[in-house]
């Protein structure tokens, strides 16, 4: 079935680089949140391909590349293609799990989410920064966490491995608890892209910068928030069935043995 090639003025905004975010000094975030929730080194993979399965995905759509803000453009565009997706706050998404079970185990269903999700965090219900769900029922088919560029960088005697499967670990957790398979982890300038491998892994994507221009083989931020979009529109394949609980992110946990197969050293791409 042939799809329909979005019109040159949309295709040139989500090949175009993004503009410049102001963070001047006495004006930033003095304290950025933090979270109890991380992640391992070795949970943390090379997501291999990672441009080139973006292009292959928006090809039928965009075409060949021939050389404001982020969600909206995308958004825009979703609309255009009747994704039946969209972008917004928590409150815009339900979690899987309650729109899946019968009427009458709902309940149930809801006290035990209490139990393992809100009250994960003290003083308040912990939900992502941005959600991508269906725009008819409302299920969450991706998450997202958003941090301040200007404190994100390794502590001292940290490693930049060690320090991204750390970051990783709040957005892992919105994986877990709203059964998705995709996520992301934004700073602005700087936007990685997280996939469920396996119960116990992500693959994350390299950082992709908001001056990224697409390319033959570069692609850009909105070009990849649009191909997080194509992916939500899958109900099946945005889906991770399986919830790890607070094992998966709990710091201070012993260490599993996790299979070397495939296994690479993430870069730090800064």
């Amino acid at each position: 079935m042939s799809r329909p090639l979005l019109p040159r003025g949309h295709r040139e905004r989500l090949w175009s680089p993004m503009a410049d975010l102001l963070s001047e000094e006495g004006y930033r975030t003095l304290r950025p949140g933090t979270s109890k929730f991380a992640l391992l080194p070795e949970q943390v993979q090379e997501w291999p391909d990672f441009a080139k399965e973006i292009k292959a995905l928006l090809a039928p759509y965009c075409g060949k590349a021939a050389s404001s803000n982020t969600l909206h453009p995308v958004g825009e565009v979703a609309d255009l293609l009747k994704l039946g997706v969209c972008f917004g706050d928590a409150q815009s998404g339900v979690n899987r799990l309650l729109l899946e079970v019968k009427k009458q185990e709902k309940r149930e269903v809801k006290a035990d989410l209490k139990r393992k999700i809100g009250d994960q965090q003290a003083g308040g219900k912990l939900v992502p920064d941005v959600v991508i769900a269906d725009t008819k029922t409302h299920p969450i088919r991706g998450v997202g966490e958003v941090r301040t560029l200007w404190k994100f960088e390794p502590g001292k005697k940290q490693s930049w491995e060690q320090f991204i499967a750390e970051k990783l670990g709040q957005p892992a957790r919105y994986m877990d608890d709203h059964c998705v398979r995709y996520g992301f982890l934004t700073i602005y300038d700087r936007t990685w892209f997280v996939k469920r491998v396996n119960d116990n892994e992500f693959a994350i994507s390299p950082p992709i910068h908001s001056k990224a221009r697409s390319s033959a083989t570069e692609v850009s931020k909105r070009e990849c928030f649009l191909a997080f979009a194509l992916r939500a529109s899958d109900a099946a394949g945005s889906k991770y069935s399986r919830r790890s609980g607070l094992i998966l992110t709990r710091r201070g946990r012993r260490q599993r043995a996790l299979p070397e197969t495939g296994r690479k050293a993430i870069q730090r791409g800064l």
